[in-house]
């Protein structure tokens, strides 16, 4: 029969069956799937159990009931004289009670030492009520704990990509569900192997959690995932939206109310400690997983060419640097052509630039080698408004900058000089990093600029001019 069965039939709490079988007064058989599977005998041992106990014979005397080291008669006799002896010592507890009131005893003024004599030191120890496994609750420390496994396993998986130069953040809401999906799937197969191997994971470690079977020993790989899947789908419903919240909801209820878990009738978690060094603890490993994140994209944007380049690598670096962005609406570069059209099946398509495009672009080389770039235009009276072209100019530095040797320890100037520019929009500017001087000076008149970042004809009259320089 099932737990659930056992539960009806003996009266008992799957909490006490649990707790009974990690002392091994109960050795039901597993079937194939690991689950256990109680026959006839164990409800008769389980119904034995209940009757003793509840006559408050001890958990020692009913093993060596079990085991032949001791007979029944010879139980009861002692069990029946400590019962008696706990009676008359509630009798003397009450006739003291009774004693204190009559004298009119107040607190301020008790003699303690005569009312003590009138009492038995040795009293029988107290029988528990009832017999269980202490259960965790703490439902914000298992939250935290899981919560930082997954944000691990999904970095893991988002480094990958970022190895493979391809940009997670593509595709919108749909593929950040795709990406926490592969998470889970990669929680699915470490997590078990953790607990199989260790008895924890990384988050449950770093929060003094623990997970076992009733029997005190580490869950096998296959009682590890199965735990995992039940998480996965009654913890948080496989991470769908809106119905995890209502999930996560229900669980913590559950688990604040210490009852039994979905995913732990045959697990037990324990809390080793709460020190106070595991909150820091959590926070520096959250840290760390955003550094190695911020760290690994870094990384990915370094361009394939560095040292000396040629205008053919350069443009190289500039294409890969667009295209991880995603950036479909941006021009790319050609060595030959300057800006052309983002390719359709890998085959540049040269545009005219004019005015309403961008400015023509022209390469600086010596010797062969690339030393930076320059454009610039100057139009009178357009009808259209001038792009300011600060999307280009910082993919321009961004190429050549992180190109230089030395530049993986100088990303800050890079990031720096990059967000100077991002800022500047119609306005002027001068930044350096790695190396590379970039200089933009910008002249206006006729337009309004609001904010920096968009001009508005104000008259017929309008002139726009820009000229913009890279080089080491």
């Amino acid at each position: 029969m099932t737990i659930k069965e056992i539960e009806e039939r003996s009266g008992m709490t799957r909490a006490n069956v649990r707790f009974y079988e990690s002392e091994g007064l109960l050795r039901p058989e597993r079937r194939e799937n690991g689950y256990r599977d109680y026959s006839d005998a164990d409800l008769e041992t389980l119904l034995r159990i209940r009757l003793l106990r509840a006559l408050g014979v001890s958990l020692e005397d009913i093993r060596a009931l079990q085991t032949g080291d001791a007979v029944l008669s010879d139980t009861l006799t002692r069990q029946l004289d400590a019962l008696l002896a706990e009676q008359k010592s509630v009798e003397r507890s009450q006739a003291v009670c009774r004693e204190m009131l009559d004298d009119g005893a107040q607190y301020p003024t008790l003699d303690a030492p005569r009312y003590l004599d009138a009492l038995e030191r040795e009293t029988p120890a107290a029988v528990p009520a009832e017999d269980k496994l202490p259960r965790v609750r703490a439902p914000f420390r298992r939250f935290f704990a899981r919560s930082l496994d997954e944000a691990l396993c999904t970095a893991l998986w988002i480094m990958f990509l970022l190895a493979l130069n391809v940009n997670p953040s593509v595709g919108g809401a749909a593929m950040r569900f795709t990406h926490a999906l592969i998470g889970s799937l990669i929680q699915l197969a470490l997590e078990p192997l953790f607990l199989s191997k260790l008895g924890t994971t990384p988050g449950k470690w770093i929060l003094g959690l623990s997970v076992a079977d009733v029997d005190g020993n580490h869950l096998s790989f296959g009682e590890a995932a199965s735990r995992y899947l039940r998480v996965w789908l009654y913890g948080s419903a496989l991470d769908i939206p809106g119905l995890n919240l209502y999930r996560l909801y229900k669980s913590y209820n559950a688990c604040d109310k210490g009852e039994v878990l979905p995913w732990e009738t045959d697990s037990v978690l324990v809390l080793r400690d709460e020190a106070p060094w595991r909150a820091w603890a959590y926070v520096g490993a959250r840290v760390a997983i955003v550094g190695m994140l911020v760290l690994s994209l870094l990384l990915t944007l370094l361009p394939k060419h560095r040292g000396d380049i040629t205008v053919a690598e350069f443009c190289e670096n500039y294409n890969t640097l667009v295209d991880f962005l995603d950036r479909d609406q941006f021009l790319r570069l050609d060595a030959e052509k300057g800006w052309v059209a983002r390719p359709l099946d890998g085959v540049y398509i040269s545009i005219s630039v004019d005015n309403t495009v961008r400015p023509p672009l022209t390469f600086i080389e010596d010797n062969g080698i690339f030393t930076g770039v320059r454009f610039g235009e100057s139009v009178r009276n357009s009808e259209s408004v001038p792009a300011s072209c600060s999307a280009e100019m910082q993919f321009l530095l961004m190429a050549f900058a992180a190109s230089q040797k030395g530049a993986v320890l100088r990303l800050s100037e890079i990031w720096h000089a990059v967000n100077t520019i991002a800022s500047s929009g119609y306005r002027s500017f001068a930044v350096d990093a790695c190396g590379v001087h970039a200089l933009c000076h910008v002249s206006y008149s006729g337009y309004e600029d609001f904010g920096g970042i968009y001009l508005f004809p104000k008259s017929e009259l309008t002139s726009f001019s820009i000229d913009f320089s890279m080089k080491k």
